[in-house]
């Protein structure tokens, strides 16, 4: 009898290959089929459905949605620090430029889209076509730095390769790739605000995210103040923002001091905790004054905390006298209670955050800070 390995347990190459780079490589590979030059290749070995899955997704790519198919003339990749550029030539024989820049779970910076815009423009290779293409979670911060670029999403890609996921193994890896993506982030967004898995959920941005906005609304991308920020500390841990009363207080300093959730794990817990945050360049006249001022913050944290009984358990606080740049003013742990330590159930806690506690805590906050600086 033959053993046969179950679909979940199946090696697949992409499990070992996660990386931006090696999606680079598998896009590189397959849009190649769609060229003149493959023709040969797709004729002696009945690769036909593959170039047709090639043909699909550069279609997706161009935002074509008929035949006859676009093909590619030429791959460059890391053109200029470009992932994939790309030649190619229309359905009428036009010629295109295509900049892909590939994300799996990171997000744009340093300006890289305006940069890699304005380096295909000096080419002047045909009409272009940009492209935002991320296959992890999609956060907020993808949705405003798109300047331009058109976003496909990891939806789009297993809808277009759908029908072609058995026409090629290394296709069939990709798409069993993106669905195992698909599967987690959903799991983690659903876990969030479950006391038994939150603080797997919380190892996820997309888990942080669906509790940050069970806890304080979605949030618009018209307020740059209270616009969640999302990040990976040390261990790779992710942890999440959302910020509130970001004010200038000395008329010297550069950065401003404000307030802050932060979503993260602890210890393999789930952590909430409200911070104060005010960079005072290492002076020591400014650390003074950094923990004076906390000193007053906290004071109205707890006091106004206490008044609300709303029966949750705070964590003890750690480096409660300390000046450093971010200072913790109250801090929750997420999940099951024992009896060595209280735990908040994540559900009730966020109903109340959005409804009761935080509304209260920032207006303490903000009324401490008005009484310092008249």
């Amino acid at each position: 009898m033959t053993t046969t390995i179950n679909p979940p347990n199946r090696p697949n190459l992409f499990r070992f290959a996660p990386s931006e780079l090696s999606q680079d490589a598998f896009l590189a590979w397959l849009l190649s089929w769609s060229s003149r030059d493959a023709q040969a290749a797709v004729d002696h070995y009945s690769l036909q459905r593959l170039q047709e899955a090639a043909c699909e997704l550069l279609n997706l790519l161009l935002d074509k949605r008929e035949k006859p198919y676009s093909r590619i003339v030429k791959v460059l990749p890391q053109w200029n620090k470009i992932d994939l550029y790309l030649h190619g030539v229309d359905e009428n024989e036009k010629p295109f430029s295509l900049v892909i820049e590939d994300k799996t779970d990171t997000s744009e910076h340093d300006n890289q889209l305006e940069r890699y815009q304005e380096l295909a423009e000096q080419e002047k290779h045909g009409y272009l076509r940009l492209v935002y293409f991320k296959t992890g979670w999609w956060s907020p911060a993808d949705e405003r730095t798109l300047k331009g670029y058109s976003a496909i999403r990891r939806k789009d890609i297993l809808d277009c390769l759908k029908d072609y996921r058995d026409c090629h193994p290394i296709l069939a890896d990709y798409y069993a790739h993106l669905k195992t993506i698909d599967t987690k982030i959903k799991h983690a967004e659903e876990r969030a605000l479950d006391r038994i898995s939150v603080a797997e959920a919380f190892k996820s941005q997309a888990g942080l995210h669906a509790f940050l906005n069970a806890a304080f609304g979605p949030s618009s991308d018209r307020d740059d103040e209270t616009w969640p920020k999302f990040g990976v500390g040390r261990g790779g841990r992710p942890w999440a923002h959302r910020s509130f009363g970001w004010k200038n207080i000395l008329a010297e300093s550069n950065v401003d001091e404000g307030f802050f959730w932060r979503a993260d794990t602890r210890g393999g817990k789930a952590i909430l905790s409200l911070r104060k945050y005010w960079d005072h360049g290492n002076l020591d006249k400014r650390k003074e004054l950094a923990a004076r001022r906390f000193q007053v913050y906290l004071k109205a944290v707890e006091s106004t905390f206490k008044a609300l009984n709303t029966g949750f358990v705070p964590s003890k606080l750690a480096a409660r006298r300390s000046s450093y740049k971010e200072q913790e003013l109250l801090l929750f742990t997420l999940g099951e209670s024992t009896e060595s330590e209280g735990a908040n159930d994540p559900q009730k806690l966020a109903k109340a955050i959005l409804n009761e506690i935080h509304p209260k805590l920032e207006h303490a906050l903000l009324s401490a800070r008005e009484s310092m600086d008249t």
